[in-house]
């Protein structure tokens, strides 16, 4: 009887030290994961304020992450005067280019154009950024063979500029 005790008081022991173990180590993930996050939730934030301060922006709908060499942020967002824009914050918030959105293609048909174009099986990302001064929608997508694929499209034509394809 006394040896029964003893196993089940070593399975609950031991039992109590696993919970402790596994406890710890979600927490330290999710610590880990809080603290790599913070650093864009902070860039998102201050992108976000720079382009309510210099697009005299009223309403924010999304803030996208562009990255084409550098790394800038697109507000999406509206004015007090309903105008719908595109704030794109580079080098770190020293320079904001802003443009209308009509005064290009919406997003959808960006993907409208690459989902007929290529045969876009599955769209994955679309992102309003600038190029070389030049505004553009990135879309990358699923084709047919499941390779993934990104195309680049001008925003006030919507002219395809470049197309890459992985292998």
């Amino acid at each position: 009887m006394q040896l029964m005790n003893e196993k089940k008081r070593s399975r609950q022991s031991l039992l109590i030290i696993l919970t402790i173990i596994v406890l710890s180590v979600v927490g330290s993930i999710s610590i880990i994961a809080h603290e790599l996050q913070r650093p864009v939730t902070v860039d998102v934030k201050r992108s976000s304020q720079i382009a309510r301060k210099h697009a005299k922006l009223t309403h924010i709908n999304e803030v996208q992450r562009f990255t084409h060499g550098t790394l800038e942020y697109t507000v999406v967002g509206s004015t007090k005067d309903h105008q719908y824009v595109f704030a794109v914050v580079q080098d770190s918030g020293k320079q904001v280019d802003i443009f209308k959105q009509s005064t290009g293609i919406s997003q959808s048909k960006a993907e409208k154009t690459v989902r007929g174009a290529y045969s876009a099986k599955k769209i994955t990302s679309s992102s309003f950024g600038v190029i070389n001064k030049q505004p553009v929608w990135d879309i990358s997508f699923i084709d047919q063979k499941k390779q993934l694929n990104i195309v680049t499209l001008d925003f006030k034509k919507g002219n395809v500029i470049k197309h890459v394809k992985s292998y």
